[in-house]
């Protein structure tokens, strides 16, 4: 059986949305078949990581330099846990996945960068850019092998780092699995907030502070006007935010917060919806909406980087950018909701993770060899 360290700075134990879903989604069933050690910044409830054989929590220095450079102790520490494993895998740019390259040059073992996206793409203004182009260009560099989360990620990375020359493959997210069981409890939370149970409910989630979703969800803003009252249909998101109070956004929109387990949230959705104009790579948040079955209201910039037989025959409402002034979001939704709604009434052409796992430990099997 091989051993692969994993670095991480994110707290894969809270797994939530994002780049976390995908990693936890992917090394959990990666540990089915090979020995997996988890390093990583941040770790709430280790119980949820017991596949992982070993953990390792390194403590970082606060603020700016947490997120840059974790400690001095970084290296030393990667260096001790990873010294008999087969490769280090870093999923990320930020803090101790920075010092994973001269780990594993300091012990000549591979270094596979798995990439979920180019963050080059989300940065706003030259300073961000000049800050982040280094230092992804020298994780990609670094790197044995790359594993991207969709071709589009990858291309650009190619185009924009120039990689000629580089070993590299495309590894998407995985359909996870969706466990509806009681939604009467949650049901209830809902009717605490002024949600009737003969309204049509549209979700979306993630982190609403992260600049994409934050687009999002004053795209939604936009398109939503007074579609509770016209057409019975209420827009309920949920994720983590320091800026949105709890409660009613606008007249049409609920904001609930975080939420452990978000299938409670897919569970008693009528459709999900995500009105995304920007980001980079594989949005998550797709996976969890198809991989529960929900009929799905999106841009095509949400649907950028998913295979285009993933979603042929899936219950879908495609808005474009340059229509938003045009439509009238909630009569369409409501037609649509006539023909399919609720969860698992789509099924996504996508794979599990555990065949992803397989596919993965393929790609480092050969990356050792």
């Amino acid at each position: 059986m091989i051993k692969i360290t994993l670095v991480d700075d994110t707290d894969l134990s809270i797994v939530g949305s994002g780049q976390q879903a995908y990693t936890y989604g992917l090394f959990s069933k990666v540990a089915n078949y090979a020995e997996v050690v988890l390093i990583t910044q941040s770790l709430r409830e280790p119980s949820r990581l017991s596949w992982a054989s070993e953990i390792k929590v390194v403590k970082c220095l606060p603020g700016r330099l947490g997120v840059n450079l974790c400690s001095h102790t970084s290296l030393p520490e990667i260096v001790s846990l990873a010294k008999d494993s087969d490769a280090i895998i870093a999923e990320h740019i930020y803090g101790i996945n920075r010092w994973a390259p001269l780990a594993s040059r300091f012990l000549h073992i591979p270094f596979v960068y798995h990439s979920h996206g180019n963050e080059i793409e989300v940065c706003k203004t030259v300073k961000q850019k000049l800050f982040i182009f280094p230092i992804e260009k020298y994780m990609y560099k670094s790197s044995d092998f790359i594993v991207a989360i969709s071709e589009t990620t990858l291309i650009n990375a190619i185009k924009t780092y120039k990689l000629s020359g580089k070993r590299y493959a495309v590894l998407p997210p995985g359909l996870r699995e969706v466990h509806c069981a009681n939604n009467q409890g949650f049901r209830d939370k809902l009717r605490l907030w002024g949600v009737k149970d003969d309204e049509l409910i549209v979700v979306m989630h993630g982190f609403m502070d992260y600049g994409p979703n934050a687009d999002a969800l004053n795209m939604l803003i936009k398109l939503s006007n007074n579609t509770r009252e016209r057409y019975g249909i209420v827009f309920i998101i949920a994720g983590r935010s320091s800026k949105l109070r709890l409660g009613w956004v606008t007249k049409d929109i609920l904001y609930i917060g975080f939420l452990r387990d978000i299938d409670e949230l897919l569970c008693i959705a009528d459709a999900a919806i995500t009105p995304i104009i920007s980001g980079t790579g594989v949005h998550m948040k797709v996976i969890d909406y198809l991989s529960a079955g929900l009929p799905l209201i999106a841009t095509p910039k949400a649907l950028e980087g998913l295979p285009a037989q993933a979603l042929t025959g899936y219950p879908l409402l495609l808005i474009k950018y340059s229509d938003i002034n045009n439509i009238d979001i909630g009569k369409l939704i409501k037609k649509f909701l006539l023909q399919k709604r609720g969860p698992f009434s789509g099924q996504a052409k996508l794979p599990t993770y555990d065949v992803l796992a397989r596919f993965f430990l393929n790609i480092i099997y050969d990356v050792i060899r």
